[in-house]
């Protein structure tokens, strides 16, 4: 799967998980360690949706560098 199609599959996936369908499931009255349920769905998907970012940016910056070749003195930079 390429970068692109990656990054637009987690804007779907986001916009899934903060729209109605699945946010009024969290909407009740209710508490998780102190806090208000919707608050820690909230939060638990967001820290989600930049983790998945991270890792799809971070896998395809570490594919873009090419391998090392030589021990970088013919180069041809001064």
């Amino acid at each position: 799967m390429q970068r692109t199609e990656r990054i637009v599959a987690l804007a779907l996936l986001a916009a899934l998980l903060f729209n109605y369908p699945l946010l009024s499931l969290f909407a009740r009255d209710g508490w998780v360690f102190g806090l208000p349920v919707l608050y820690v769905y909230l939060f638990s998907c967001w820290l989600l949706v930049l983790l998945l970012t991270g890792l799809v940016l971070r896998r395809r910056r570490h594919a873009a560098v090419p391998p090392r070749q030589g021990n970088g003195k013919d180069s041809g930079h001064v």
